[in-house]
């Protein structure tokens, strides 16, 4: 029994790996069953508000992680039908103790009472303990930064690098999902502390999947990768004691699903760039044409890619040392300058109303949308 929970619970973080490229380091070996196929139990977890995947496409996600378990791991997994559950009922069962603590450990963006000093201190404290040196956390952390790192110390690195979380997490907050609610609301849907406790929650799954944006930011466990990306976490493996094999790996769907306009055009642009060259290296005008246009040959720019956007690329390999293949996952970053009409509007209007005559009390109207996204280079 041992045996086969420590199986389930390297299973878990192979699906994650295999259906979510968030992490920017090789995972370590991981123990493989005796030739055993390895059944894990499934919940689809729906914010009704949010896009969705119907059951088949659910289907074809999990038939995808199958045939990467397999390839990368050589193991065979078997999925149990999916079964749906609503997002709010299980997060009712958070108890107000619970909701307590786990807010403690949030940092609060949504309503800006979030202690900025205690968090700047708990990134400084991660960055010194990372196994990464100094100058190898700066070189991978600094394209997908707003500001450069002014001083090359921990200290330097976690001021730029909290920076770049909290204005990233504001770009979300302001973000409306297609019926005009707000894409990031009140609740405690995104965190991503109230996820990594599901197992505290009585809810007994291998696999969870959702279509709910998982993106917050936390005074612990702090990463550079999660913070370059906006708080934003595509999964977590967490321990579950409720679940068949003792973990339970999330995977939130909604960086795939997401209808947001720079999400969705440089998604295609990463899916066209992965199949150019097994290592990414190539076509990368045309893979920016696509996010800017639509089509690989360029032309008129439609909105919000009117301006001068900027990419960069990261390319991260793994090798068969960890898995059965060697490869490369790329991340494509783009920096979109946009003009917030409105607010020039706005600043219009207090100057009228206010009589307002200093500059330097105006709104900014001029803001850069900064987005990245992965996928493994595959070739044709």
């Amino acid at each position: 029994m041992r045996r086969g929970r420590l199986a389930g619970s390297a299973l878990a973080a192979a699906l994650l790996l295999a259906g979510s490229s968030c992490a920017h380091r090789a995972a370590p070996p991981l123990p493989r069953p005796n030739g055993e196929t390895v059944t894990l139990k499934v919940a689809y977890v729906v914010n009704p508000g949010f896009p969705s995947m119907n059951t088949e496409q659910i289907r074809a996600v999990l038939a995808t992680a199958r045939r990467g378990v397999k390839e990368n791991f050589g193991v065979d997994v078997q999925f149990l039908e999916p079964e749906e559950q609503s997002l709010r009922v299980l997060f009712d069962r958070v108890t107000p103790r619970q909701r307590s603590d786990w807010n403690d450990l949030s940092y609060d963006f949504k309503s800006g009472k979030g202690d900025r000093t205690r968090l700047l201190r708990g990134y400084a404290a991660a960055l010194r303990s990372d196994e990464s040196s100094l100058d190898e956390l700066i070189a991978y952390a600094q394209p997908h930064l707003l500001a450069a790192v002014t001083e090359r110390t921990y200290q330097g690195l976690a001021e730029a690098v909290t920076a770049t979380l909290v204005a990233r997490l504001e770009q979300l907050k302001s973000q409306k999902l297609p019926d005009g609610s707000a894409l990031i609301d009140g609740s405690p849907d995104n965190e991503v502390l109230y996820w990594a406790f599901i197992g505290k929650l009585s809810f007994p799954y291998d696999v969870v999947i959702t279509n709910q944006l998982i993106a917050s930011a936390e005074y612990i466990g702090s990463s550079v990768h999660t913070a370059i990306r906006g708080g934003i976490t595509n999964g977590i493996t967490t321990g579950n004691p409720s679940s068949p094999r003792g973990t339970t790996a999330i995977v939130s769907l909604y960086p795939l699903i997401g209808e947001d306009g720079v999400t969705r055009d440089l998604r295609g642009a990463v899916r066209y760039l992965s199949r150019a060259s097994a290592d990414c290296s190539t076509n990368r005008t045309e893979a920016e044409n696509i996010a800017k246009t639509g089509v690989t040959s360029g032309g008129t720019a439609h909105f919000p890619w009117t301006g001068s956007p900027t990419f960069s690329y990261t390319p991260t390999t793994f090798s068969s040392a960890n898995y059965n293949v060697s490869g490369t996952v790329i991340t494509m970053t783009a920096n979109v300058p946009v003009t917030m009409s409105l607010l020039s509007i706005l600043n219009s209007f207090t100057s009228n109303w206010f009589g307002r005559t200093s500059s330097g009390s105006a709104l900014s109207t001029a803001y850069t949308l900064s987005v990245s996204y992965q996928s493994r280079c595959m070739g044709n």
